[in-house]
């Protein structure tokens, strides 16, 4: 086997190595969407029921919600000098569509749209 088909191989299992190496760590970081009605709201956990199912979500200062509304009240709140939290605008009965990270068995919510007022 001359230099070069040495050369050649590993070079080929230098990349098959960060290939293998990177798969990993972006299959963690796709996000899933989860669609259903909201049966728990606090200020750090939203849970939602989908189909025979119940999710939780961790909900943090990062989570984008997206609610008819929700741009202005924020402002508002914020001009006088007060704070939101998810719970001000997702209520319990509402349909919402969760896009999330799944890190270690933890679900945490990235953005939370309203797509459905409940009553």
């Amino acid at each position: 086997m001359g230099i070069k088909r040495l050369a050649a191989a590993g070079i080929g299992v230098a990349l098959l190595g960060l290939v293998v190496g990177v798969a990993p760590a972006r299959a963690q970081a796709t996000p899933n969407i989860v669609a259903g009605k909201v049966t728990s709201v606090t200020q750090n956990q939203l849970v939602v029921a989908s189909g025979d199912r119940s999710f939780t979500f961790v909900v943090n200062g990062d989570t984008d919600v997206l609610a008819k509304g929700a741009t202005k009240a924020t402002k508002a709140s914020k001009a006088a000098g007060g704070a939101t939290t998810i719970a001000t605008f997702v209520h319990v009965g509402d349909t919402v569509s969760v896009r999330h990270k799944d890190a270690g068995g933890t679900m945490t919510a990235s953005e939370v749209r309203v797509t459905v007022v409940g009553k």
